[in-house]
């Protein structure tokens, strides 16, 4: 909570990149600012994986981390939630009206790797999600029955994978070539 900035890195096709921004904690996953035609937008929108750090730019107490980056959109579109971010980072105000073109970016975390020099915990201290669940990995055990199914299913991007099969069914339909068993198919696979 004490940080303000991050370093994240990400890969597209061709280009690793590194880039540090303004980050404002949302439970254990991040919110940030990004420039939409920025090298790390166009490496997301190839590979949404990254990894990230926080730290005083001192190796004595830090966090690194890696997830999935989100985009929510424009902090214009959605001023509550940049309200919020502005409380913690009051600069980002000044930011988005200096560098036109920033959008709103949630990382949803992953994995979480602690190191606190002064409290002695390094080797750092590593937990994984599971759902709403964070376990040490000798806690993790190994996961049995529906539930790594369901998991690995990714349920919270459901919505990104069937709103554009639901468009194309809804347009078969109008142009009276829809075929509910084809559509059926079709979002199972999309799924």
């Amino acid at each position: 909570r004490e940080n303000r900035v991050m370093n994240m890195a990400t890969e597209g096709e061709s280009n690793p990149w590194c880039v540090t921004c303004f980050f404002v904690e949302e439970g254990l996953d991040i919110l940030c600012l990004l420039e939409d035609r920025g090298q790390t937008m166009a490496n997301l929108r190839h590979n949404p994986r990254l990894a990230f750090t926080i730290n005083r730019q001192v190796p004595d107490r830090f966090l690194q981390g890696s997830g999935l980056a989100t985009v929510v959109g424009l902090p214009q579109e959605h001023p509550e939630l940049f309200a919020r971010m502005c409380q913690k980072v009051p600069d980002l105000e000044g930011f988005l009206q200096a560098i036109p073109g920033l959008t709103i970016v949630r990382i949803i975390t992953e994995r979480l790797s602690l190191s606190d020099l002064a409290a002695r915990i390094f080797p750092r201290v590593t937990l994984y999600r599971r759902g709403d669940d964070w376990l040490l990995r000798e806690e993790m055990g190994r996961l049995r029955g529906p539930r790594p199914w369901l998991l690995a299913t990714r349920p919270w991007s459901f919505p990104a994978s069937l709103v554009p099969m639901l468009v194309g069914g809804a347009l078969a339909y109008r142009e009276d070539v829809f075929n509910g068993g084809l559509f059926a198919l079709t979002l199972v696979g999309g799924l």
